[in-house]
């Protein structure tokens, strides 16, 4: 898989695939790797491994300090968030999963293409996803947005 594919459709690969070993060896890779590469619809690694319920995978990307948990995809203007909730067949490791992207910093007030936060997609017999969700969207009213977005193209990290 690795013979011609450069770092970031490796790093993409390896979080489709749930490949984490595959995921290790990029990250690690002395040549470094944009954690933030997208293909071509605009999912990045996160967008994968969350929409597989990979939570290995979504642990190690989210130690990677750069990493932006806000993008949005180009087709449906998912986030990873959305895209983790597209699969409730296991409530408890999804619960974890938005957990550690909403500590993460993940907006749970950002909308899809058709309009739909995270929680909307969680259907009302879900209550802890739903409560978890509902909590995270009350704390991120109650800080100022700031303009300097997450997924702008700028990296905010001047430190």
């Amino acid at each position: 898989m690795s013979d011609g594919a450069t770092k970031e459709e490796q790093l993409l690969a390896a979080c489709k695939l749930e490949q984490l070993e595959l995921l290790k060896t990029v990250l690690n890779s002395k040549t470094g790797v944009n954690i933030n590469a997208t293909d071509g619809v605009g999912n990045t690694a996160l967008h994968y491994a969350c929409q597989s319920s990979s939570l290995s995978c979504i642990e190690l990307l989210l130690s990677v300090k750069n990493i932006k948990v806000n993008l949005a995809n180009r087709m449906e203007l998912e986030t990873p968030l959305h895209k983790a909730l597209h699969d409730l067949s296991e409530p408890d490791l999804t619960r974890h999963i938005v957990g550690l992207l909403v500590e993460h910093g993940a907006d749970p007030r950002l909308k899809n293409r058709i309009g739909q936060r995270p929680i909307d997609l969680v259907p009302l017999s879900i209550k802890p996803i739903r409560t978890m969700l509902l909590q995270a969207t009350l704390a991120a009213n109650m800080v100022p947005q700031n303009n300097d977005s997450d997924d702008s193209e700028e990296d905010q990290d001047s430190d």
